[in-house]
């Protein structure tokens, strides 16, 4: 009896709040700063290496994540996207650059350089800003594992179970 009362009883599920660190944690990175910051600003460390490790494990927990994309403004992610798509870099041109003074004293020698897009940059702030989005689509994966001896029925069953399962994964 005290058996059917037990299987009765919902299982109680507990929705994790994040703590006093992790909040700072949140605020910090949506303000812009890097994990290692918000992690030496909000966790008992002054260890960059130790920092990095918090900011690392902060960001796989999906109420940190969550709590991270909530708190992201539309407006925000378009400014990233913004600084993400005219990032660039100076690029030597090979060409030497020679200066000579009024004087004839060369003033300046060097190698000009050139300012191209980054597109490492680029490609790297806009899959940060969508991941922290949760803009991409989730993956969809399906294992199935079955034992049998092929017969003629067996093997027609298996094949249109295959195509039932790859016709509902394209939905």
């Amino acid at each position: 009896m005290e058996e059917e009362k037990l299987a009765e009883k919902p299982v109680p599920t507990k929705k994790r709040r994040l703590s006093r660190k992790q909040k700072g944690f949140v605020k910090d990175i949506v303000k812009g700063k890097t994990g290692v910051e918000a992690a030496l600003n909000n966790y008992d460390t002054t260890d960059n290496v130790t920092a990095r490790s918090i900011a690392s494990e902060n960001l796989t927990k999906p109420n940190i994540v969550k709590a991270i994309q909530d708190y992201l403004p539309d407006e925000l992610l378009a400014q990233v996207h913004l600084e993400g798509l005219l990032a660039t870099k100076l690029s030597g041109t090979g060409g030497m650059k020679l200066s000579m003074g009024a004087d004839g004293e060369v003033s300046e020698f060097g190698h000009s350089d050139l300012e191209v897009p980054d597109y490492a940059t680029r490609h790297k702030y806009l899959d940060s800003a969508y991941k922290l989005k949760g803009s991409y689509a989730a993956e969809k994966h399906l294992t199935v594992n079955m034992d049998f001896k092929p017969d003629a029925t067996s093997v027609a069953l298996a094949n249109e179970f295959e195509e039932k399962l790859k016709a509902e994964m394209k939905k």
